[in-house]
């Protein structure tokens, strides 16, 4: 009984800062925002689970991640490697509009995490993805046999940076439909002949 009330303590406290964060931002948000919006009673509550905001928003910061890969995989489409790879991160593309990921991932991230750990992080999600739909699409001979590691990392650093240009843009559709165009392009490129 006890852990379960413990469980859905941190499962409120996590739900309200991924909205905080969202709306107003990692640093316009207080450790005393979150509390009061996930109506846990007072901070005791908050730092039984975290020892400060930052540990906080790395969890947050997680979880958009999980749900990015789950939300890609489920839109995963094409009888080729190549073809479900463009998919993959044509949806990742999709997310860059996405308010909570356009501000936590991709605005706030970086800043909040420093750039090496929001790249590892990052790198445990999406870079597995391309690595598994690369290796895909060698088996199946939509992509270059000499499809490497470094091809994963340089498609994984273009779709960070379009997501980037994306969520920073005046017009984000207008972007994103742009940073789509390049990145089919791109992956053209691939193309076994």
């Amino acid at each position: 009984m006890r852990a379960a009330q413990a469980q859905l303590t941190r499962d409120r406290v996590v739900a309200a800062a991924r909205i905080l964060f969202t709306e107003r931002g990692y640093f316009d948000t207080t450790t005393r925002d979150v509390v009061n919006a996930a109506e846990v009673g007072t901070r005791g509550a908050f730092y039984h689970h975290f020892p400060d905001k930052r540990s906080l928003f790395v969890v947050v910061f997680e979880d958009i991640e999980r749900d990015l890969v789950v939300r890609g995989g489920a839109t995963l489409s094409g009888s080729t490697g190549l073809e479900r790879l463009t998919t993959g991160l044509e949806s990742f593309l999709d997310a860059s509009l996405e308010a909570d990921v356009r501000r936590i991932v991709l605005i706030d991230g970086p800043a909040v995490l420093g750039w090496e750990s929001w790249q590892e992080i990052q790198g445990r999600y999406g870079l597995g993805a391309i690595r598994g739909l690369l290796r895909e699409g060698a088996a199946d001979g939509s992509v270059s046999a000499t499809a490497s590691e470094a091809l994963a990392h340089l498609l994984f650093a273009a779709c960070n940076d379009a997501a980037l240009f994306i969520a920073n843009a005046d017009r984000p559709i207008k972007a994103r439909g742009e940073a789509g165009a390049a990145l089919r392009a791109l992956l053209a490129g691939l193309h076994q002949s």
